[in-house]
């Protein structure tokens, strides 16, 4: 029986929280026999990723559970433990028990037009799946029912105090100064809850963030030199560790890791090796087993590089640790005016050699959704045309493979007529 087969069964039996903790250790005794992974990093990843969560569920530390943009690095440098909302959703889809979850959603009366990874998230919180948290802390960067959602998921897990960060529209010493207060209060806040404010350590998991960070950015380099080095597939994954792990160890040991062995495999390639015709991808994909990337493949396209993956933070400072994670937090590129968000998509289209961009329109999220006509105008405008691909990122039920093969198909069709 695989991993993902023993979570599921865990998760969906009746004693499935009590389980899990179990199953998690379980599982991370059989991966060090696993040899099923492309790459030794892979594991490590996931490795990872059990060690943490089995922490958030049974280790000593507090945890807390945190939203996707909020600084990781924070929670690491007070010795808790994030645990992520948005995460938990993705997982309900990769564990195949997302019709479970969101089946509970809708009976809570969950909005259906609301994201459904969120969605999905909020019914494994009302099955009592997700681990008991001592507070829920989120950003209202992405999403306008971040706060909302929060809410709702302390209901189910034993009413732990949610914190808001209010991140600022736009930047400016001004704005940094503002969250910066914020994230000062919620690190008093949390350490009345259990964490330990120690400015030694937080500055050590600000210095480990900066050397992850180091090491994204040489990964990003190397995907420029040689397209394909890296499938979209195996990079997807780097959305849990920037979201998580930034300010840990293991962060910055398996960004390391995935650096050293792409740096090996490229010593074997000659710079610039052809991908055929080259795509940028653009939002996310989606959570459960698809075919997306394969027919692209088939078609005679590679997704060279994803939107998600961009490092828009700059380094750190140790010395000012929560005006630096304010900055960070303000200037993600899903924050602010959306011109911030274009500018970044012409530029890793001009630096990859893009031929055409496929944006993945998840269900629910209308921040993405509503700028497409804006994104689809500035790239066309710069000659590289977009594919929009209606979906779901959680619910496999709106997938059609058949539907989406022609549409991929005929896309690289036209990107192929382009280029002759």
């Amino acid at each position: 029986m695989s991993a993902f087969d023993l979570l599921r069964t865990a998760l969906l039996g009746p004693w499935g929280p009590k389980l899990l903790p179990q199953t998690l250790r379980l599982e991370l005794l059989r991966l060090r026999f696993d040899g099923s992974f492309t790459w030794k990093a892979q594991k490590q990843l996931v490795e990872a990723a059990m060690r943490l969560s089995l922490r958030a569920y049974s280790g000593p530390e507090p945890a807390v559970l945190t939203s996707l943009f909020t600084p990781s690095e924070l929670i690491h440098g007070l010795g808790m433990v994030p645990f992520g909302l948005e995460s938990a959703g993705g997982m309900t889809a990769s564990l195949d028990i997302a019709g479970h979850t969101l089946a509970l959603a809708d009976e809570g009366w969950l909005p259906s037009d609301a994201c459904s990874i969120l969605r999905s998230a909020l019914g494994g919180a009302r099955a009592g799946l997700l681990p008991r948290p001592v507070a829920l802390a989120c950003t209202t960067t992405l999403c306008d029912s971040t706060p909302k959602a929060f809410a709702e998921a302390a209901r189910h897990l034993g009413g732990a105090p949610v914190f808001v960060l209010d991140v600022p529209y736009e930047g400016g010493d001004a704005a940094v100064e503002y969250l910066a207060g914020q994230l000062r209060s919620l690190a008093s806040q949390l350490e009345r809850l259990g964490g330990r404010l120690d400015p030694a350590r937080l500055a050590s998991a600000i210095r480990e963030s900066n050397e992850a960070r180091s090491y994204l950015v040489k990964i990003n380099a190397l995907r420029r030199q040689h397209p394909g080095l890296l499938s979209a597939a195996d990079a997807a994954v780097f959305l849990y560790p920037t979201s998580l792990l930034l300010g840990s160890r293991d962060g910055t040991a398996l960004y390391r890791a995935f650096y050293e062995e792409l740096l090996a495999a490229a010593r074997q390639r000659t710079p610039d090796d052809s991908a055929g015709l080259r795509v940028l991808w653009l939002h996310l994909l989606p959570y459960y087993p698809h075919h997306l990337l394969d027919h692209l493949t088939n078609a005679g396209a590679t997704v060279v590089f994803e939107e998600m993956n961009e490092v828009y933070w700059e380094p750190l400072d140790p010395q000012q640790p929560f005006a630096s994670l304010a900055r960070k937090c303000i200037n993600t590129l899903w924050n602010g005016p959306l011109s911030n968000r274009i500018a970044a998509i012409r530029r890793l289209a001009s630096e990859h050699r893009i031929d055409g961009a496929v944006h993945f329109s998840h269900w629910g999220c209308r921040q993405s959704t509503g700028a497409l006509p804006v994104v689809a105008a500035a790239l066309q405008a710069d000659g590289v045309p977009l594919l929009v691909l209606d979906g779901d990122c959680v619910d496999a039920r709106s997938y059609s493979d058949g539907q989406y093969r022609t549409r991929l198909e005929g896309f690289v069709e036209m990107l192929e007529s382009r280029r002759r």
